[in-house]
């Protein structure tokens, strides 16, 4: 079991003042309320030898200054938004007494993803957990709430820390926030979204007579399965691939495409190797893209999303330059604003109650087959702790609470999140369909195979 270490509370930068949750939160705080789950994000990083405990001290106390460190408040008026105050209390470190199986890293990483507590209203946004291997390495895990950060948030978070740590000090703290809004200032929220949900209303209804705004909105797959039916247990199995950023790169354009392109590729053809569909049937693939407006943009969440549809389902002998121009007429769309009619619908999260809404979700029918959530570079600086540089990174992202004889379901076909450093392009999925992804292994196999299509030498942990 983990040995926690507490530590008392350092002087932080402050949480503004009345931060509210943003209309990007809806959804992770709508679960979180309605369903009772909870979206944890993680950062991994195998470091190969020792790392400090002090260091690691360090690093955690420079992240309880930053924007990961918050505690969620209620307005008092219905209808406001829940807010962001300052925790009193630090979040403590975790650190492994007993040793790592070297082979067991990827389940070492999992469970702490899957079972690992964190509460928004208790100001437990995030965790760091470090252990060490049976070959003397160090592996470091940085889990935190979806509600409070999106990747780049946490890697912006991560970067923050980590400059703080590099003179053994952090930075000092400016002054405390009030820790709760006043009645007229939830007021004065209440009809602001009363307002935007009219609004949101309007425009929704107004789109939906609009067939020229989402040509993605009539769904080409064939029926199949419930999801219930092809993954009973609610449980994924993971798989991590390592390629060298000069071959990934050299494939990419050998095939008239980037980067990006040969990634949503190669994550969607899993489930043609896998048997998931039919390689001529067309796939749906969710794509995240970054919705930041600069440095000073402090919200927790800022992502947008995409959806496209590709038929055949990409392989080797497919150009990629038809997946990313497939791509690149959903990013265009996507900046003239012409969004799907649900996304208008986000601030009736702040007026209708959880429940009702959550009675209401869409159909596993609608979920995309892939999501391909390409995190991009790593800044240099995310790679050194206590004067060691981490041989590997990765990040990925799971549900909890979820509950397998529930109709609520997370997850469909195939999730991947992707970081690039100066060496490696590595990428983390997890697989939801236990009848072509039976476990870590196969799925690990069927990865692999993917690769070894491509051309690509990799390695898979």
């Amino acid at each position: 079991m983990p040995n926690d270490i507490v530590r008392k509370s350092l002087p932080s930068s402050p949480v503004p003042a009345l931060v509210r949750l943003t209309d990007e939160d809806a959804p992770f705080w709508l679960l979180h309320q309605a369903l009772g789950w909870s979206v944890v994000q993680q950062m991994l990083w195998v470091f190969p030898g020792h790392v400090a405990e002090e260091s690691l001290r360090e690093f955690n106390d420079a992240l309880a200054q930053g924007r990961l460190h918050r505690r969620l408040v209620d307005a008092r008026v219905p209808g406001a938004r829940p807010y962001w105050v300052r925790p009193s209390q630090s979040v403590p470190p975790a650190f492994d007494v007993e040793r790592i199986d070297d082979a067991g890293i990827s389940d070492w990483a999992v469970t702490e993803l899957r079972d690992v507590e964190l509460d928004p209203y208790a100001g437990r946004c995030w965790r760091i957990r470090a252990g060490v291997t049976t070959s003397g390495r160090t592996v470091l895990s940085l889990c935190t709430l979806h509600l409070v950060a999106d990747g780049r948030a946490r890697i912006d978070a991560v970067r923050d820390a980590l400059r703080g740590t590099a003179f053994g000090a952090p930075t000092n703290a400016a002054e405390e926030h009030p820790a709760t809004a006043s009645t007229w200032a939830d007021v004065y929220d209440a009809a602001r979204q009363v307002a935007a949900a009219g609004l949101g209303v309007t425009r929704a209804l107004r789109q939906s007579v609009r067939r020229d705004v989402d040509p993605t909105a009539v769904d080409p797959r064939p029926p199949r399965s419930p999801l219930a039916e092809r993954a009973p247990t609610a449980t994924p199995v993971w798989a991590t691939a390592s390629v060298a950023v000069e071959d990934w790169d050299r494939t990419a354009e050998r095939h008239g495409g980037t980067a990006n392109s040969l990634f949503i590729a190669v994550v969607a053809g899993l489930l043609r190797v896998a048997g998931y569909t039919s390689p001529d049937n067309p796939v749906k693939v969710g794509v995240p893209v970054a919705d930041r407006t600069g440095e000073d943009d402090m919200r927790g969440n800022a992502v947008a999303g995409v959806t496209v549809y590709l038929t055949p389902v990409p392989s080797p002998a497919t150009d990629l330059g038809r997946v990313r121009n497939v791509c690149r007429d959903a990013y265009t769309r996507l900046a003239e604003g012409r969004r799907p009619a649900l996304t208008h619908l986000r601030p009736l999260a702040w007026l209708v109650p959880p429940s009702r809404i959550a009675g209401k979700g869409a159909p596993d029918a609608g979920y995309p087959d892939a999501v391909a959530s390409n995190v991009g570079q790593l800044p240099p600086e995310l790679l050194t702790i206590g004067g060691l540089t981490a041989d590997d990174v990765t990040v990925r992202g799971h549900a909890q609470g979820v509950v397998a004889d529930d109709r609520h379901r997370y997850g469909e076909g195939v999730q991947a999140w992707l970081t690039r450093t100066e060496g490696h392009t590595t990428f983390t999925v997890s697989g939801f369909d236990e009848t072509h992804f039976v476990d870590d292994e196969t799925f690990g196999a069927l990865l692999s195979r993917e690769l070894t299509e491509w051309g690509l030498a990799h390695r898979i942990w």
